[in-house]
């Protein structure tokens, strides 16, 4: 089994994401006033944002580097602080706007991660349908 293209996934979730956003300015367009509107565009935007900057640290650690280990953890920790900080601050910023658009803040976020897990459980499936086609074959 060979590893997942993590970036590729990355950029089809960060375009699949982005035709999300869509829909909520529409709703923008429609009416000025919707917090839900607004929270799924928070969500969304910051959701696509962490995707974003996960994958530009994570080519920043070369593999090949004698402590790649250590640099990887370091990294995608000192990340993981930074975007931790971004989606409480985010989910602040839409309660501020009304606990609607907090709640819906926070499913736009999950809906991006949503959706690479989702681009990821198909190429797994994909990879395990084109290996057992290979395996053997029935009389």
């Amino acid at each position: 089994m060979r590893d997942l293209p993590f970036d590729q996934l990355i950029g089809r979730t960060l375009k699949l994401s982005a035709l999300l956003l869509v829909p909520c300015f529409v709703l923008l367009l429609l009416d000025y006033a919707v917090p839900v509107a607004w929270g799924l565009l928070i969500g969304v935007g910051t959701g696509m944002w962490n995707s974003y900057f996960l994958l530009r640290r994570l080519k920043l650690v070369d593999p090949r580097d004698r402590f790649f280990r250590q640099r990887l953890q370091q990294s995608l920790l000192a990340g993981l602080v930074l975007r931790l900080f971004t989606i409480i601050l985010m989910l602040f910023v839409a309660s501020r706007i009304s606990l609607s658009a907090m709640v819906a803040a926070a499913a736009g976020i999950f809906a991006v991660w949503g959706l690479f897990a989702a681009l990821a459980a198909g190429a797994l499936l994909k990879e395990t349908k084109a290996g057992a086609a290979l395996k053997y074959k029935s009389k």
